[in-house]
C-alpha cells in the first residue's frame, strides 16, 4: 500500500510540470555558431600560411645578404693578403 502511494505521489508532482520552451532565436544561434568558426579558422590559416611565406622570404634575404657580405669580406682579405705577399703557394 505504501508503494502505491509513493507512486501516485510521484505521478502527482510530474503532472505540474510543464512543458520546456524553446528559445525561438535558437536554431539561428547554433546556425550562426556553425557557421562562423569555419570562416575564423579558414581566415587564420591563410594569416598563419601569408606570415610563414614572409618570415621564410626575410630569413632567406638576410641569409643572402650576410654570406655576400662575408664572401666581399674574404675576397677583400684574400686579394690584400695577395698584394702584400702573404700568401703562400709553397707545398711543404
Amino acid at each position: 500500500m505504501q508503494k502505491e502511494e509513493w507512486i501516485n505521489e510521484i505521478m502527482q508532482s510530474a503532472a505540474q510540470i510543464k512543458p520546456a520552451e524553446p528559445n525561438p532565436y535558437l536554431f539561428n544561434k547554433i546556425q550562426l555558431a556553425i557557421e562562423q568558426p569555419k570562416e575564423k579558422v579558414t581566415l587564420i590559416k591563410w594569416a598563419l600560411a601569408a606570415s610563414l611565406i614572409v618570415i621564410i622570404n626575410m630569413g632567406c634575404i638576410f641569409y643572402v645578404s650576410f654570406n655576400k657580405k662575408q664572401q666581399s669580406n674574404e675576397d677583400a682579405i684574400t686579394s690584400l693578403s695577395t698584394e702584400m705577399g702573404f700568401n703562400s703557394n709553397y707545398n711543404y
